[in-house]
């Protein structure tokens, strides 16, 4: 089971949860998921097999990057938005 450090990132964003979030989730330290991913340490399988059993994401799922960064960048501009009604 791979999970790499740009999906990683991405998903994360897409499911709008912190890397504490992810930490108590799957028992590995805000640090090290941190250099998850930046890429300073290789994911390790275990850790990909508790990430996508937590938040329910399939393993074999292929995605385009291109398309989860546009939504993440969307997610992004929606939230700034929202952050400027409010003032």
């Amino acid at each position: 089971m791979q999970l790499s450090n740009e999906l990683l990132k991405l998903f994360r964003n897409i499911l709008g949860v912190t890397i504490r979030d992810v930490s108590e989730k799957t028992g590995y330290s805000e640090a090290a998921i941190s250099r998850y991913e930046t890429g300073d340490r290789k994911i390790p399988e275990e850790f990909a097999k508790r990430f996508y059993d937590n938040f329910s994401i399939e393993p074999g799922l292929r995605t385009d990057v291109i398309l989860l960064n546009a939504a993440v960048r969307n997610i992004q501009k929606t939230n700034a938005i929202k952050k400027r009604r409010r003032r």
